[in-house]
């Protein structure tokens, strides 16, 4: 179980959302705001994440899921939106610099420790 405990935290760092733009943020960038929800089936070894974020003062956001996670749907201001899929990250552009609000369902099987390579 404790491995199970170990790996779920690991999530919260894979799952660690890199947000910025392409290139030097404007001066009235805000750092991104962070509501996640993780869901955990221990005996299966399953997780869900749900994490709204709410940035203001950038037009992308780049975030990188653990390989054994896949994102599920991508909403930007509650319309769907596609993420640019690349170097193991993905990518969303937003219509403005204003603020918006970017939601990511991503879901997976935590591998177990012998699943491990």
């Amino acid at each position: 179980m404790r491995w199970f405990a170990v790996r779920c935290l690991i999530v919260g760092l894979a799952f660690g959302i890199v947000a910025g733009s392409a290139g030097i943020l404007p001066a009235t960038a805000e750092p991104p705001h962070h509501e996640i929800v993780l869901t955990l089936d221990p005996e299966a070894g399953a997780i869900k994440v749900r994490d709204r974020i709410r940035i203001a003062g950038r037009n992308e956001i780049a975030f990188r899921l653990a390989n054994w996670m896949q994102m599920t749907d991508i909403q930007v201001d509650g319309q769907p939106a596609s993420a640019r899929l690349g170097d193991g990250g993905a990518s969303v552009t937003v219509p403005s610099l204003g603020p918006h609000r970017i939601d990511v369902i991503a879901d997976g099987i935590v591998p177990r420790p012998s699943d491990a390579k």
